[in-house]
């Protein structure tokens, strides 16, 4: 019986590469990580291999809007002259995993950028084009890949299932986060309006976006070397729960949440859910109990 097929974005370091390394090694998944560092993403993918998993890797910038590395070629019926057309990143991944594996089963979207930690009022120009970043990021190559997989995901024999990776910050205001807010809020109203498509169809797609805690990775190192108290009141916070050494480990929400876009109950999709929720330690605590963990 051949694997199911998974998606991991943002998955050469972080949350992204222990979800990815627990879907492969304790799920038994096939896995797509992709990245826009080559070297990190090389690295990540000998890790999973080396631990027995069975993964492949493509590098993309989820930040463009097109990857200028990917170029069709065509005419232009109008002019008769042959013209460039850069195919989307998220367009690629779902390419490459169709092209190696044949289908998709679960997808992951993981990726995600802070932006500027700044009041808007403060912002330098460099700050407010960044702005286009997060949003390109954190919600938008996440409706597109969605898109692209939905069709695949339909197919998945135990029925397909997204996990949006969101924040706490999608339901909290921050001061100095307003772009990483909104774009986190958006993605969870996405998730919902998604899951209310999915509802009409005769195999719907499970859609859930999970709040995965506060956890000790690049992101929260970039909001205590950039932020400070003048841009943000919650800074002391996140400095101290470093200093008290209470960040989530990615190891810990990594597989949490492998576990959960592998089996959470349809009836959550369309939900928002935190990864210490009372009905996530249930299942995850009983997926450890059948794997002997």
């Amino acid at each position: 019986m051949q694997k199911l097929v998974s998606i991991v974005t943002g998955s050469s370091r972080g949350i992204g590469l222990h979800i990815a390394k627990s879907l492969s090694c304790l799920h038994g998944h096939t896995v797509v990580i992709t990245g826009s560092n080559k070297e990190k993403l090389e690295n990540s993918l000998k890790d999973i291999h080396q631990l027995g998993g069975e993964a492949a890797a493509i590098c993309v910038d989820l930040s463009q809007p097109t990857c200028s590395s990917t170029v069709e070629l065509f005419i232009d019926r109008e002019s008769d002259k042959i013209v460039e057309k850069c195919k989307d990143p998220s367009l690629e991944i779902f390419n490459f995993a169709m092209r190696n594996f044949k289908r998709v089963d679960r997808l992951v979207c993981n990726a995600g950028v802070i932006g500027p930690i700044q009041n808007i009022s403060q912002w330098n120009h460099e700050q407010a084009t960044d702005l286009n970043q997060v949003f390109q990021v954190n919600l938008i190559s996440v409706m597109q890949l969605c898109h692209y997989c939905l069709p695949e995901l339909r197919k998945s024999p135990d029925g397909g299932r997204i996990l949006l990776v969101s924040s706490g910050a999608a339901t909290r205001a921050i001061d100095g986060w307003s772009a990483y807010c909104t774009s986190k809020a958006a993605l969870n109203h996405f998730g919902m309006c998604l899951d209310l498509e999915e509802r009409k169809q005769e195999k719907p797609v499970g859609i859930l976006s999970i709040r995965p805690g506060v956890v000790d990775t690049q992101m929260q190192e970039q909001i205590r070397t950039v932020g400070n108290v003048e841009s943000m009141k919650d800074y002391k916070n996140f400095v101290n729960l470093h200093e008290n050494k209470e960040l989530e480990s990615p190891e810990k929400i990594g597989e949490i949440l492998a576990c959960l876009v592998d089996r959470f109950p349809m009836e959550w999709s369309g939900q928002f859910k935190s990864y210490n929720n009372e009905e996530v330690t249930q299942l995850i605590s009983s997926f450890r109990i059948e794997k002997k963990l």
